[in-house]
């Protein structure tokens, strides 16, 4: 089992806490990755507080 996979559910969990969507993308060399869709200024202030709680890595654009 891919190691990322195993935090899909705890993402989701986070995204539905904030009323967030995202897109998961499984790639062929099985690296998973989300890209979330922020509506508000809370909303990302709110993911980005998340990932900065689990030390991963973002992007934002």
């Amino acid at each position: 089992m891919n190691k990322y996979r195993e935090y899909v559910p705890d993402v989701m969990g986070a995204l539905t806490s904030l009323k967030m969507t995202a897109e998961f993308i499984l790639q062929s060399d099985k690296l998973t990755y989300f890209v979330s869709k922020p509506t508000s200024d809370t909303q990302l202030k709110g993911m980005k507080e998340y990932l900065n709680r689990k030390d991963w890595w973002y992007e934002i654009k």
